[in-house]
């Protein structure tokens, strides 16, 4: 018989590495299973052993039980509120600087630190005496602007009828043809 060729025994020998390669990790996989499994059990057993009282043999665990009063209550629907009390500081994400647009006497303020407010919602009224004068000398020019309007369309109306009055037709002189 003749040998096998080095390519064959390479790849034979490759095939052998894995396939140990694979039982070797399939052995510590299920090793480290079994003491992740087991390993605290047997500490737990005795001493759950030492803790429970023996039985008294020959009665099983039902004929040595107690009768033990239950009481039955009717199931109701309900809102559940928990509320808790913790200690801390709250601090908004967002701040923002309010400034008046005009300089004044605060007449009246209509929230109060903590308030929930709304959007458009005045925060406080100011009394701006400049303003109030200024807006006392604007109506009086506004008295006086439809004054004159009134008086301009009543001097209008006047020419009119001055010329429905006088019929025909003037020449460039402003005579009656």
């Amino acid at each position: 018989m003749s040998e096998p060729s080095t390519d064959k025994v390479d790849t034979m020998k490759r095939l052998l590495y894995r396939w140990t390669a694979v039982l070797l990790g399939t052995a510590a996989i299920a090793v480290g299973s079994w003491f992740a499994l087991f390993s605290g059990r047997g500490a737990e057993t005795r001493a759950h052993a030492q803790m429970t009282p023996k039985k008294p043999s020959g009665k099983s665990e039902s004929e040595s039980a107690a009768p033990v009063q239950v009481s039955v209550v009717r199931a109701t629907i309900t809102d559940l509120r928990r509320t808790t009390t913790q200690p801390a500081h709250v601090e908004p994400f967002e701040r923002t600087e309010m400034f008046a647009k005009a300089s004044g006497f605060v007449a009246s303020v209509n929230v109060d630190i903590g308030d929930v407010v709304k959007k458009d919602q005045v925060f406080a009224e100011l009394w701006i005496p400049e303003m109030e004068q200024e807006l006392h000398r604007k109506a009086a020019l506004l008295d006086e602007a439809q004054a004159s309007v009134q008086a301009g369309e009543g001097k209008n109306a006047k020419q009119k009828k001055g010329r429905r009055g006088g019929g025909g037709r003037r020449d460039r002189g402003g005579k009656r043809r």
